[in-house]
């Protein structure tokens, strides 16, 4: 059973590591970032672009977990119109 465990184990972490690795459609970003509890029921984090500065906020409950999703948000990155945690490592 303990193997089975393990097995379970490594084959999640390989998961999160083969995840596709999307290209980026910009390469210098300027980012604003604030930890907040002001966001929509539901929404952990969010990233706007104003000018030539990104604004991401995320909620101090998922800080650090998902910085990466709304990082990647700045770089240019975007899913489908539902809210998701791909890319956000919670523990």
């Amino acid at each position: 059973m303990r193997a089975f465990g393990v097995a379970l184990l490594l084959t999640g972490c390989a998961s999160i590591f083969d995840a596709p690795r999307p290209e980026a459609d910009r390469t210098n970003v300027v980012i604003h970032f604030s930890l907040t509890d002001e966001l929509p029921a539901g929404v952990n984090g969010d990233a706007l672009e104003v000018g030539n500065v990104c604004h991401i906020r995320l909620r101090p409950s998922v800080y650090p977990d998902c910085v990466t999703h709304e990082v990647m948000h700045c770089l240019g990155w975007q899913h489908d119109e539902k809210p998701n945690q791909q890319f956000c490592f919670i523990r």
